[in-house]
């Protein structure tokens, strides 16, 4: 599997059998039978997600917002898109009530991203952007760009974000596969690795004997779960607030959402 098939959505061919598949149920798979490929979400997931509150802004504003985060459940939401971008590499929620800004999670699982090439401005070349989803499940039915609110993680030149279990499923073939094979063992070490989970703390039985090695993954991992914040806050005051608020987002007057 090529990552340039990724780019394009998560059905891809494989170039060698010719098979159909959906990425983000090889995902699945691998979460829910690959002990470490749940070690590396869970452990990332908990990193990334932790209590959060609302500030700054006008306090009858902020009620406002406090009042629509418990209606909707937008802390277990939150906590869903946590998950989701960092298993699948995105987050799809639909908007089902615009004006009472009721969302709800579309299973990533239960549906097929459709792309096309589109020419937004002030810029004049084209990109390549979601233009709606199918669902599937549990009824066939379209999901456009316009009801939709979509969270991806490292979508740099594609619309379609990356899982921290990467693209590199021969490797993960070799890991489920092989059992405790030399192969195995330097396959996970590999995947461990590109994933930026740092290894002590999915293997918690070794113990580091180089502290130093120990203290600069500790930053980059540091560094790496602030940026999943910062991406999630961004969606919610752009995104998600102004479905609250009635009025196009402000940063200077906006709440803003800070996990603690």
């Amino acid at each position: 599997m090529e990552l340039d098939d990724i780019d394009q959505g998560q059905f891809v061919t494989c170039r060698k059998c010719e098979q159909r598949f959906n990425v983000f149920g090889i995902y699945k798979f691998l979460y829910n039978g690959v002990t470490l490929a749940r070690r590396v979400v869970d452990t990332l997931s908990s990193a990334v997600y932790v209590p959060f509150r609302f500030e700054g802004g006008k306090e009858k504003e902020l009620d406002m917002v406090e009042r629509f985060r418990k209606d909707i459940g937008l802390d277990s939401l939150l906590n869903d898109v946590v998950f989701d971008t960092v298993l699948y590499g995105n987050s799809f929620l639909e908007k089902v009530d615009k004006e009472k800004g009721f969302l709800r999670r579309v299973d990533p699982t239960s549906m097929e991203v459709v792309t096309s090439w589109q020419r937004r401005p002030p810029w004049k070349s084209h990109s390549l952007e979601i233009e709606k989803l199918v669902e599937h499940l549990p009824a066939e039915r379209e999901i456009h760009r316009s009801d939709l609110i979509h969270i991806a993680w490292n979508a740099i030149s594609s619309p379609i974000g990356l899982s921290v279990l990467g693209f590199w499923f021969d490797d993960w073939y070799s890991v489920v596969f092989g059992k405790k094979s030399k192969l195995a063992e330097m396959k996970e070490s590999t995947i461990i690795g590109a994933s930026g989970v740092p290894y002590y703390l999915i293997h918690p039985e070794v113990a580091y004997r180089n502290r130093v090695v120990r203290k600069w993954e500790e930053k980059l991992f540091s560094g790496r779960i602030r940026m999943r914040r910062n991406s999630i806050s961004r969606v919610v005051g752009r995104e998600i607030l102004p479905l609250v608020l009635n009025r196009p987002f402000n940063r200077k007057d906006y709440p803003r959402l800070k996990f603690t």
